[in-house]
């Protein structure tokens, strides 16, 4: 078919190693034409040994080299191949993923909590309907994965908070299996490890407010939907519905479960930490209904795909939701929003007047919006170390669906306004020689902008640019006495200057 792209969407998971192939094209959007699995027991021996044993690499080469010749038959034209916390956390993770690479030619990407999160999010707008009829009432989105959870708050449409907690199934089985001997009640103990870390989300972030709904998504989701969804309508189910099952799961011998709902032993062991998680979720929210929405990580692979290379429209704003989060964020310290609201407005300004001289694109402006939002939160701990503060705040802050190094790269843009850049040897974690370049060009726009409220008073909240002969000029239409903002930027246009090769000067007019 013309105008149809073959891509394989490839998830080495926890405990399987899946493909989905899909027809995508402009017209039709994204088509599921084939969904393959193979278990293999990678994250319960990441968690319990801290590597994977060459028995377990070779298996993963092998699964994925009977995926490579599928998709060879399939005539796939591209793929992405990802893998998160049961490989992320082995401490030969380098080595499996050169070995992997070398055997099989698959190039697997190791994704942060964040982006893999993000992804199972994308897959559900897949659902669209279905979705924004659910976030327009208060709905927190449940994703139960192996190793922790991410629970996302909506309201009105939109994203309010997001929070991760280390409290994944396996995870949980792993850290239990050596207490079960002495304990005669597995299922209490546990329900009492579960408790208290979703008692303490319930009183940090929920404020005991109730949320309407629930979105189950998850690296287990196939299998427990097998559990909850029979005879269920529109895949809802009702909170006494829920409890039923989860009664049924308390009390049924695992070869019973296996059985009935034809899963394997090792999935049925999975089905009780999952359930507890979704029950004490039910609970703490005094929720009404929960949907399990049947979607894949893969989904939400193919979907980014697609967007990014098939120029497919989204029919969510997946950037509004980052934005969002990080508002949230900068709430919670108290920021100045006034301030912040009119630093964003400068800096947009002149991101957008230089656009073909700085090169950047659209995931650039998203980054220095984040940092804008961000770059003030430090106050809230000291007032006297503000951008560093701001820094430590951003590197310990999850921000969902951002990788680890664009995290690094915001922080270290919030550090910068007022402290010089460091060398790239000098900066910590994941910053390459192009970061390093885009974290100056943000720095130097920001500096500006910052500078240009300075006093906190907004006196430039009406602003006109005009780039002409290797001069860029900000006319600020204003009554106040701007001589404050006019010397602080004179001395942030030096670095401007050495970044862009143009003169930054101010004009104003009454």
């Amino acid at each position: 078919m013309f105008g149809v792209n073959k891509f394989a969407a490839i998830q080495v998971g926890s405990n399987e190693i899946s493909m989905k192939i899909y027809e995508i094209s402009k017209k039709y959007g994204i088509k599921e034409i084939n969904y393959l699995r193979s278990s293999v027991e990678i994250g319960a021996e990441t968690y319990r040994n801290n590597n994977l044993s060459h028995n377990v690499i070779n298996n993963i080469c092998d699964i994925l080299l009977d995926f490579k010749q599928i998709m060879k038959d399939y005539g796939v034209l591209d793929y992405v191949a990802i893998a998160s916390s049961a490989i992320r956390e082995a401490q030969n993770s380098i080595v499996v993923l050169d070995r992997i690479k070398i055997t099989t030619g698959i190039k697997v990407k190791v994704i942060s909590n964040s982006e893999k999160r993000f992804l199972y999010y994308k897959a559900v707008t897949l659902k669209n309907e279905e979705f924004n009829n659910m976030i327009n009432k208060s709905t927190a989105m449940v994703d139960v994965g192996a190793g922790s959870i991410q629970i996302s708050l909506y309201n009105k449409g939109a994203l309010v908070v997001t929070q991760n907690i280390r409290l994944g199934f396996l995870r949980i089985i792993e850290m239990l299996t050596e207490f079960s001997a002495q304990s005669k009640n597995y299922a209490s103990l546990i329900e009492e490890y579960i408790n208290n870390d979703l008692n303490t989300f319930r009183k940090l972030i929920l404020n005991n407010d109730s949320i309407q709904n629930i979105i189950a998504v998850g690296d287990n989701m196939n299998e427990f939907s097998k559990v909850c969804l029979e005879d269920v309508k529109d895949n809802i189910l009702s909170y006494e519905d829920f409890k039923k099952i989860y009664e049924k799961l308390l009390t049924q011998p695992l070869d019973v479960i296996a059985s009935q709902y034809n899963i394997s032993m090792e999935q049925a062991v999975l089905m009780l930490p999952t359930a507890m998680i979704y029950m004490k979720m039910f609970e703490i929210a005094n929720s009404d209904n929960m949907w399990i929405p049947g979607v894949h990580l893969n989904d939400g692979i193919a979907l980014d795909y697609a967007i990014k290379n098939q120029n497919l429209a989204a029919k969510h704003d997946f950037s509004g939701d980052i934005i969002a989060a990080a508002r949230v964020i900068a709430s919670k310290y108290k920021c100045d929003s006034l301030h912040t609201d009119n630093v964003e407005y400068i800096a947009l300004k002149i991101f957008d007047s230089i656009k073909k001289i700085h090169g950047m694109g659209k995931r650039e402006r998203l980054l220095m919006q984040l940092a804008v939002i961000l770059h003030n939160c430090g106050a809230y701990i000291n007032m006297n170390e503000v951008l560093i503060n701001s820094y430590n705040i951003i590197m310990s802050t999850e921000i969902m669906g951002l990788a680890n190094s664009e995290r690094n790269m915001i922080a270290n843009i919030v550090k910068s306004i007022t402290y010089d850049i460091p060398l790239l040897n000098d900066l910590k974690g994941t910053i390459n020689k192009d970061d390093y370049i885009i974290i100056g060009k943000i720095t130097a726009i920001l500096r500006l902008a910052d500078a240009l409220d300075k006093s906190h008073l907004q006196k430039f909240n009406k602003i006109n640019i005009d780039v002409t002969n290797g001069i860029m000029t900000i006319t600020a239409y204003t009554l106040a006495d701007i001589t404050l903002e006019k010397g602080l930027f004179d001395k942030s246009s030096g670095f401007f200057t050495e970044v862009y090769g143009i003169k930054p000067k101010i004009k104003r007019k009454k």
